[in-house]
């Protein structure tokens, strides 16, 4: 299992696969659906997840997430705190992901940071006592329209690169495509549809 909401594409929270420091406004919700493909997306291998996440404050974010794969069903929780925003010095936010029974709970420190016409994004998660560095940058075509890649360490990491739309209300999809650091590990293709709602 990959390690930011696995592989969740919590975009504008995540990129295709890894966190960023961005969260939800405050008294917004964001339900998504995502259907993964190893490498086909109607495979044996295909993994599907609803996410929910919620904006508490303007610094605090936190989910519920249901993965389905290999005929099972597991609920999972996560949670996000920016401790700075971004100013003279990046933006830095904690996390974890994956906190429920038969799942691998990751913790992860993350730096997002305007450089020119990019925001890119830096950190390390960590889980079962491995610590795997990720890397990110998403680049706006024009408004509402990015081209997102990402890339994370370690055996069962991927690099990805994606395309994310959002529309005027709040309805969105991200399609990628991933390729896998071990030799031996399967191709990956994302889709995911989301909509954002304001609660007040």
């Amino acid at each position: 299992m990959l390690l930011t909401c696995a592989p969740a594409s919590c975009y504008p929270t995540s990129l295709n696969i890894i966190p960023t420091t961005d969260s939800l406004e405050a008294g917004h919700l964001r339900l998504e659906f995502e259907h993964d493909g190893y490498p086909g997306l109607f495979g044996s291998d295909a993994e599907s997840y609803f996410l929910l996440q919620a904006g508490l404050t303007d610094r605090l974010e936190a989910g519920v997430d249901l993965y389905h794969f290999d005929g099972s069903t597991l609920p999972a929780l996560n949670a996000k705190y920016l401790l700075a925003p971004e100013g003279k010095l990046p933006a830095v936010a904690l996390g974890i992901l994956d906190v429920g029974n038969g799942m691998r709970p990751v913790s992860y420190a993350v730096l997002s940071a305007d450089v020119s016409a990019m925001r890119l994004h830096a950190g390390a998660a960590r889980t079962e006592g491995h610590t795997h560095a990720m890397l990110g940058a998403e680049y706006e075509l024009r408004p509402g329209l990015y081209l997102l890649a990402d890339w994370q360490a370690g055996d069962e990491g991927y690099a990805t690169a994606g395309v994310y739309f959002e529309g005027a209300g709040g309805a969105a999809l991200n399609l990628a495509i991933g390729f896998p650091n071990a030799s031996e590990g399967s191709n990956l293709l994302i889709v995911n549809v989301a909509r954002r709602f304001a609660l007040r």
